[in-house]
């Protein structure tokens, strides 16, 4: 054998292998890079890509970034449980209008949480007059 042949099949090293076969460090690295997401910097936006795979909805996958970085996660998780228990035709459908009757619920969780304390008078009225110490040691003008 000269320079430049390459060994037949018998001789061939078993570190020389056919090119449809990848080596594990390449598998590993593709289903790593599959997992992550593309080029994301924060934890928000790998949040809102796997919300996007999980719903079936990559078209929509900077909306689901900007929920994911605005809206409480509590919230968002929720309506993902919500939708993952359904047999849903429309994923996305069904995740965005259960994500909006959780915030409606929210809403009104705090509207009365706020009227039940102006109630009871721990809040000042915006009508009443600010008065400081200062005023009241002052005599009166006459």
């Amino acid at each position: 054998m000269g320079r430049g042949e390459l060994p037949d099949k018998a001789t061939r090293p078993l570190l020389c292998y056919p090119k449809f076969m990848q080596s594990i460090g390449d598998i590993i690295a593709k289903i790593q890079e599959k997992n992550s997401g593309k080029y994301m910097k924060y934890e928000w936006q790998l949040y809102g890509y796997r919300l996007a795979m999980w719903l079936e909805d990559e078209k929509r996958m900077s909306m689901y970034m900007k929920l994911a970085k605005t809206e409480d996660r509590v919230m968002l998780q929720k309506a993902w449980d919500f939708v993952k228990e359904s047999n849903a035709r429309s994923k996305p459908k069904l995740f965005m209008w259960k994500l909006a009757q959780l915030r409606k619920e929210k809403e009104e969780r705090l509207n009365s949480t706020n009227k039940s304390k102006n109630k009871k008078g721990e809040h000042k009225s915006k009508n009443q007059p600010k008065t400081s110490d200062s005023n009241k040691n002052k005599p009166a003008k006459t």
